[in-house]
């Protein structure tokens, strides 16, 4: 009886493949020369035992069919074609050493397999492309690539690692690309990264996000991070764009490092994190609706002088708030219910001195226990009120320079204008010890509560 051929080695021209393969029940192929889109969907269609295929020695050419096939009817040369090999049984998979691009789910669902090489030359990761692959646990990226479709490794739930070779070019990896891979806990993306798209974390298994090294990175989408158990995430110091929810109900968080580029604090992008200690925030200007909602082991929160408004219960269910710090010279408008929940009269909000009655007298924030974030006279900001201030004073009037604090401070008389007359003043307070005792008045505040 002979023996049934598992094996089969073939030297094929580009679409006749299906002529070349008479038993249909083999379990390995490898196949030279040239093949194109007809010939990889005579093996979806037809190899159902096919365990292993090395491609190694083969060049994808470009091809048109008659009629449509995942919606096309022409594919390109270098591209593995979409949905090649989607849903089959292999376990081993060898590509082209020339392929530049892996079509639309070329390997969907090939939930056997659990390593691939990627050869040197490739460009492009497409849409969906490794989606599904169950067993799958390592992946590294080459150079070469520069990015990473829609959905490209989603539902992986064995991947632990993916990582990019030395020098790589990625730029781009895009929405839901690593979502729900549970088993995720190491990803390094390289230093040409310029964004993230909409939810590609979501679900995943990071236990800590450190892209400080990701230099070129200014944006990352909509709930990326949402409904991770990481502890621990730092930004880079360049990213402009933080999406919606990014970090919601990631009850884990408890540290954020936001860098200092970001315009806004997007909507819902804390809300449920276990955000705790003291938080300084980034020079935004807006702080979104629900931003930190529920976040409910933030014991203090500084709001930068750039502040111009806060969104609806923005801060609302902050229950473990003690302190609140505001720069801002000008009262920030403010949403509807921003703080509700908090016991505002036990928290302590600091403000800057030539603002402490605009504040006084503001919806909300008026609800604070509310002192001035400094001692009337102290220019410089070192806790005393002497000679040095003068000297501070007359370099801000000759210079003109200083942040807006520094600037609220050395309006000593609060008259909106820094000049003489401030001199002036500053020298009557400390002739009359004003300053000394407006001090002293504030340290013996703070060792009573």
């Amino acid at each position: 009886m002979a023996l049934k051929a598992v094996a089969l080695d073939v030297t094929n021209t580009a679409g006749t493949l299906s002529g070349k393969i008479t038993d249909k029940n083999i379990s390995e192929l490898r196949v030279t020369g040239t093949m194109n889109a007809t010939d990889f969907f005579f093996i979806t269609d037809n190899l159902h035992q096919l365990t292993s295929i090395d491609l190694s020695g083969v060049t994808v050419l470009d091809c048109q069919i008659s009629g449509m096939r995942y919606f096309m009817s022409e594919f390109a040369a270098d591209e593995l074609p979409p949905v090649a090999l989607g849903g089959m049984k292999l376990t081993s998979v060898v590509l082209p050493q020339d392929l530049k691009s892996i079509g639309k789910g070329a390997l969907a669902g090939c939930d056997r397999l659990t390593s691939i090489a990627l050869p040197a030359s490739l460009e492009q990761i497409g849409d969906y492309a490794f989606a599904g692959c169950a067993a799958l646990s390592q992946v590294v990226l080459p150079a070469s690539v520069t990015a990473v479709g829609t959905g490209a490794f989603m539902r992986c739930s064995a991947l632990e690692s993916l990582t990019v070779a030395a020098g790589s070019k990625l730029a781009q990896v895009g929405d839901m690309a690593l979502m729900d891979c549970p088993a995720l806990r190491t990803l390094e993306l390289g230093t040409s990264l310029q964004s993230m798209g909409e939810r590609v974390l979501a679900g995943s298994g990071l236990r800590e996000i450190d892209l400080t090294r990701n230099s070129n990175l200014k944006s990352i989408g909509d709930w990326a991070m949402v409904l991770t158990q990481v502890e621990q995430a730092a930004m880079p110091a360049g990213l402009t764009s933080l999406g919606v929810g990014a970090f919601l109900y990631d009850s884990q968080l408890t540290a954020i490092d936001l860098g200092n580029k970001l315009t806004n604090i997007s909507d819902y992008l804390f809300a449920g994190t276990g955000l705790t200690g003291e938080l300084m925030l980034p020079p935004v200007k807006g702080i979104g609706d629900y931003a930190f909602y529920n976040v409910t082991s933030l014991s203090a929160v500084t709001l930068p002088a750039s502040l111009t408004w806060l969104g609806d219960s923005a801060m609302a269910g902050m229950t473990a708030m003690t302190a609140l710090t505001s720069r801002a010279v000008e009262v920030p408008d403010l949403g509807q219910n921003v703080w509700a929940g908090v016991d505002q009269p036990s928290v302590l909000l600091s403000v800057p001195i030539s603002s402490y009655r605009s504040y006084k007298d503001a919806d909300q924030w008026r609800e604070f226990m509310i002192k001035n974030a400094g001692v009337l006279g102290d220019v410089n900001a070192d806790g005393e009120v002497n000679l040095a201030d003068i000297n501070a004073l007359i370099d801000i009037i000759l210079t003109g320079r200083g942040s807006e604090d520094t600037m609220a401070r050395a309006d000593v008389n609060a008259d909106g204008e820094i000049n003489v007359a401030d001199i002036n003043f500053l020298i009557n307070l400390i002739m009359k010890g004003d300053g000394a005792a407006s001090l002293r008045s504030s340290r013996k505040a703070k060792r009573h509560g």
